[in-house]
């Protein structure tokens, strides 16, 4: 398998969200084609993790339940949020693009939000569930969240009744985003970005089911080829 900067980050112990799926974005632009001005993109995206984490200065003296209001009315709602099915492309799923476009998919809004928080000094984290995509205070009792996918509401996610509500770690969140990336590749037969995702996910640190499944996924991908 190519090895690339996110492969490298995997190795590194438990990475950062921000350098995870920036690397992930590279790698898979990469396949693409989209390797002209890259660089210069993954620039933009972190200029603009900084213009929008300014806005939060002086947050993270607030009680935590202001916190997620400001993070809300201040960055969320700069993000148009939805899913594009006719989308050409999977930029809305490639956490640099939707940091320049300002819209993307919900899990892609939602992560590269919590790493604006994050860069600002707010401990929030990505939620996810069956129904439900949020963004929550790690201190925060009782269990107030960002709705992602609900306008920037903020809710106490227990009204949800979502049981398989959990908080999601950057290699979790890496793995939601390439499922994404596979599904949508395998749609569009974009045979490179399909076979690089999958190989991406099997490097991922997964509980044996995991496993098992994306290495089915690889094989089936690459058995196009032949």
């Amino acid at each position: 398998m190519q090895r690339g900067r996110f492969i490298e980050l995997l190795g590194s112990g438990e990475p950062r969200l921000e350098p995870l799926l920036l690397s992930l974005s590279s790698d898979l632009g990469h396949v693409a084609g989209d390797g002209a001005g890259l660089a210069l993109g993954l620039d933009r995206a972190v200029m603009q993790i900084d213009r929008l984490a300014a806005t939060l200065v002086g947050v993270d003296s607030l009680p935590p339940a202001v916190q997620l209001q400001m993070l809300s009315s201040a960055v969320l709602v700069q993000f148009r949020v939805g899913v594009q099915p006719c989308r050409p492309d999977f930029g809305d799923l490639r956490p640099d693009v939707v940091l320049a476009e300002l819209a993307g998919h919900p899990v892609v809004v939602a992560a590269v939000v919590a790493m604006v928080a994050q860069r600002a000094g707010l401990p929030i984290a990505v939620v996810i569930g069956d129904h439900s995509v949020l963004l929550a205070h790690r201190e925060q009792v009782p269990p107030l969240a960002i709705s992602v996918d609900r306008r920037g509401e903020v809710l106490d996610a227990r009204t949800l009744e979502d049981p398989r509500l959990s908080w999601r770690c950057a290699h979790e969140l890496s793995a939601l985003l390439l499922d994404l990336v596979v599904a949508r590749a395998d749609e569009l037969q974009l045979r490179p970005v399909w076979v690089r995702a999958c190989e991406l996910a099997t490097a991922l640190p997964l509980d044996p089911h995991g496993v098992q499944r994306r290495g089915d996924d690889l094989r089936r991908a690459q058995a196009v080829w032949n």
